[in-house]
Parts: structure tokens; sequence; C-alpha cells
């Protein structure tokens, strides 16, 4: 045999299995047989994920057990209002009727109205009588008895007339505070028999019987007027 000389030691080249030469070049990403620089997209399914459509509800819903998802698609309730009305429902163990709704903010006379036509509730009870507004009767009530009417309160004592003491008569006189019949006819004596005029009204006090503290109570109410057919000036008060 001829002789060689030995050098260097050579690599073994390990050739790989059939399995795993298949799964490395299945690894590998194809190319199009049309463009080599492009990926080949055969048999790969390149449509976006599209986003379901909210579920469809049909109202009315029960407002005791509806989610924040179902309140949210009735017009007029967005996130927060859903959220309040779920936060109020959980306080509350519950609505026990749908007048409640007023008591969440952002809720009003109107928004509540509309949203009647979109819940019920199934055992729905009246709320008590102090939290709900007194209610107007319609004509299907029983007619209301009529209260009965007020005393009527008693006249205040009218003010003597001021009375002019050179006219002035029996009666007018008795309508002074105090002026029995017996002092209206010794005034109406002193004035026909002795004085005949008065100028002040300070000279009634020369009638028998009337002393300085019924001239004082009559002093408003007496004037004298020699005429005695004017209008005498009213008393301050």
């Amino acid at each position: 045999q001829p002789y060689t000389h030995p050098g260097p030691a050579v690599e073994r080249t390990v050739i790989p299995d059939e399995e795993e030469a298949d799964s490395g070049s299945s690894s590998r990403k194809k190319r199009s047989a049309t463009d080599p620089t492009s990926e080949d997209t055969t048999g790969t399914d390149t449509t976006e994920p599209t986003t379901e459509p909210p579920t469809e509800i049909s109202f009315p819903i029960d407002l005791n057990t509806a989610d924040a998802a179902a309140l949210e698609q009735i017009p007029g309730i967005g996130e927060v209002t859903a959220a309040a009305i779920i936060a109020y429902r959980d306080e509350h163990g519950g609505f026990r009727n749908r007048e409640e709704l007023l008591r969440i903010h952002g809720i009003g006379e109107k928004r509540y109205a509309e949203l009647l036509d979109y819940l019920y509730l199934t055992d729905e009870q009246p709320l008590p009588t102090e939290e709900t507004e007194t209610v107007k009767p319609t004509q299907d009530d029983p007619p209301e008895k009529p209260a009965k009417p007020a005393p009527k309160p008693e006249p205040e004592p009218t003010e003597p007339p001021v009375i002019n003491l050179n006219t002035a008569t029996k009666e007018q006189l008795m309508l002074l505070p105090g002026c029995t019949e017996e002092l209206a006819d010794a005034i109406l004596k002193m004035r026909d028999e002795l004085i005949h005029t008065f100028r002040t009204v300070l000279e009634i006090t020369m009638a028998e019987g009337v002393t300085t503290s019924l001239y004082k109570s009559w002093e408003p109410y007496l004037a004298v007027d020699d005429a005695g057919n004017k209008e005498l000036p009213q008393p301050e008060p």
C-alpha cells in the first residue's frame, strides 16, 4: 500500500435525521413561486379578528337583576349612571319602587319619565307616604267631605266716634268708655241748665260723677263744635 502522510484531523459532518430535516425545513418561511422576495401566504389565514356585536336585549328589563351592560343600552344611561344605579341597589338591598331612581344623582323628573318604559320591578311596592309626593285626587276618587267652616271671629269692639259735646245726645254720650246712663244725664243737665255751651272739653269734668280718670279716657273722643254739623277730626292713635 502506498504511504500516506497523516494530515490534520477532519471534522466529521453529521447529517441530521430525516425527521429533523423535515422539521427544520418546515420552520423556514416559504417563498412565493412568483416573487422569491415575498413570503408564500398560501394556506395561511390572514383575516383579522372581528369584534362581536353586543347582545341584543329585549326591554323592559328587571331593575333589580339587570347588570351594568344591560343598563348602559338604555337611552340616557351611561357608564357612570349605570354604576350609580347598581351601587344604590347593593346598598339598599334592591329597589322597592322605580321612583327611587330619582334619588340617584343625574336622574331628574324628565329622565325618570323616559326610563319607565325600559325598566320594571317584579314586585313593586309603594313608597311610604313621607317619601312620596302628595298625589292630587283624580275624578275617580270619592269626593272629600267639606271641612267644617272655621268659627267666625268675634267682632272687635268698635271705637266710639268723636262726640261734639254741644250737640251730643244721651245715646252718643253712652258710647264713651264707662259712661253710664246717670253720667250721660248729668252731662246733659250741666250743659242745658248751667253752661249752655261747652267752650273746652275740659269743662265736662264739672258734671256730677265725671272723674279725672274718666275724662282722660274720654278726651280722644271729645270735641267742641258750636255749629254742630261739621265733620270732627279723628283722634290720633
